[in-house]
């Protein structure tokens, strides 16, 4: 090859590489540094969005506005009009076991929020769903209960017969909220709380016994239908909450609220003869009533009155 040869080559290709440091990226060369991700490259617009949700806790929902929230930025990208997307993460501050929650928040260059939308919300990994029904099939399995030792309703107006169950439903006990200690599923000790949804209403709770005094087998379902507590001066009975849905780890321990040895009465199982379960439900009430009944509807239908 002519020596003029060499020299139109070397022209064409540019500067000679280093073959033995390998090829030369974008990530390593020192006069083309890489461009910015795009969630780096709109700092104004993220600040607004994560300002916005902030002070807009509203969103979430009764349970989660109240609480201390913890976002992060996870994404922001460039849209038409010069408008930016900023999708933020958010989660309830302290442990939380579960999946955050995501949104999105379209800034314009001013840094104003022109829209938002929640894409998902956090989601507890709820321990009751295999501790309860667990605690109930245990006590069911364990709680023997002859019928000679029931007592009757002329004795015990807590105590009342359906057409084949038996029932005591003790007085409700009302407070702002409950609290209570208990493990997830992963075994690990948390105080959990149970807090009305509702403005203006606070928590009642009910210890439940239903007792299965015949010689067969009933199959209970313990759902949203199951029971309802009836109160003075109030038409419409109040439905049960669904505790494996509601109840959630808690940072904010309250000894006043605490309820000592609270077990959900939750689920499907089946009450052999002369078994029982014993626990409790759940009830949101407006603040201020006064409870007048209780009404059993699962499998059997059954009345206490306070």
């Amino acid at each position: 090859m002519t020596e003029e040869k060499r020299d139109l080559e070397a022209e064409t290709q540019g500067p000679e590489q280093d073959t033995d440091a390998g090829p030369v990226t974008a990530e390593e060369g020192e006069d083309s540094p890489p461009e910015a991700p795009e969630r780096e490259r709109f700092p104004a617009q993220e600040d607004a969005a994560l300002a916005y949700v902030a002070e807009n806790k509203y969103a979430y929902g009764p349970r989660l506005s109240k609480v201390d929230m913890e976002w992060s930025v996870l994404a922001a990208e460039s849209m038409a009009a010069g408008i930016v997307r900023v999708t933020v993460e958010f989660r309830p501050s302290g442990p939380f076991r579960g999946t955050s929650g995501s949104e999105y928040v379209d800034v314009n260059e001013d840094g104003v929020v022109l829209a938002r939308r929640q894409l998902r919300v956090p989601k507890e990994n709820t321990p009751w769903v295999l501790i309860g029904l667990a605690a109930i099939s245990v006590l069911a399995a364990a709680a023997l209960v002859p019928f000679i030792l029931i007592r009757s309703d002329a004795v015990d107006p807590l105590y009342v017969q359906g057409r084949t169950l038996w029932m005591r439903a003790e007085h409700p006990v009302i407070q702002p909220a409950v609290h209570y200690a208990g493990l997830d599923t992963a075994g690990n000790q948390h105080v959990w709380a149970i807090d009305p949804v509702g403005s203006g209403t606070n928590i009642a709770v009910v210890e439940v016994t239903i007792i299965n005094a015949t010689s067969g087998s009933v199959r209970l379902v313990v759902d949203l239908n199951a029971a309802e507590l009836r109160l003075r001066d109030v038409n419409e009975g109040v439905k049960p909450i669904n505790v494996i849905e509601r109840a959630a780890p808690t940072d904010s321990y309250n000894a006043n609220l605490d309820y000592e040895g609270f077990i959900p009465v939750w689920g499907s199982l089946t009450l052999n003869s002369n078994e029982q379960i014993k626990g409790h439900m759940v009830f949101e009430v407006p603040e201020g009533t006064t409870p007048r009944e209780f009404r059993w509807r699962a499998t059997d239908t059954m009345t206490v009155r306070y």
